[in-house]
């Protein structure tokens, strides 16, 4: 049996810690919460390669076009599985990011015609913009071996952060990640 003030002592220590944690999860540095997603950081600036792509919709977009917005480039296919498991989070994140200084571009590298790629999204209801690169230009272009890789590029057009492999892209600690960006770029 523990003493009544050993059992006060240790709830004040867990009710302390608990408090603690939840106001270090709000005061983190940006890269702390690059860090806490798993988000490498360029080791030197790096301009990302400007490119011109068509969308499922066959109307071309340039990343030259996107600069002064926050720009998430997933490059992804509908053959890899831990891409298509990412896609529903990406769709909560532009749903939330929606209407700001966000742009999410998702492109394709699937061998397949457009209409197959466009299937696909359309039968997801995805909605945010879909490219589609069956050459796999990009790939080239940011020097990619792996998919899904997600490129986090800023207003300026440098690349701040690079991730591979499967996230969730709609956890909490992701939303705080990104509204720390476009709160950063806003100033």
């Amino acid at each position: 049996m523990i003493p009544l003030g050993r059992k006060i002592l240790l709830f004040f220590s867990l009710f302390v810690a608990i408090l603690g944690s939840v106001l270090a999860c709000h005061g983190e540095t940006l890269s702390q919460l690059f860090e806490k997603a798993r988000i490498t950081l360029p080791q030197r600036p790096l301009e990302a390669h400007g490119f011109v792509l068509p969308d499922v919709n066959g109307n071309q977009l340039s990343l030259e076009d996107l600069r002064g917005k926050i720009v998430f480039l997933n490059i992804w296919a509908i053959w890899c599985a831990p891409c298509r498991e990412e896609m529903p989070s990406i769709e909560k994140l532009h749903q939330r990011f929606q209407g700001r200084d966000f742009t999410i571009l998702a492109v394709s590298v699937d061998m397949a015609d457009t209409e197959f790629v466009k299937a696909f999204v359309d039968h997801h209801k995805y909605t945010f913009t879909i490219l589609h690169d069956p050459r796999g230009d990009i790939m080239k272009w940011f020097r990619v071996r792996l998919i899904p890789v997600t490129y986090l590029i800023d207003k300026s057009g440098m690349i701040i952060g690079k991730a591979i492999g499967f996230r969730d892209w709609s956890q909490e600690s992701m939303v705080r990640l990104f509204e720390e960006l476009l709160k950063k770029s806003e100033k």
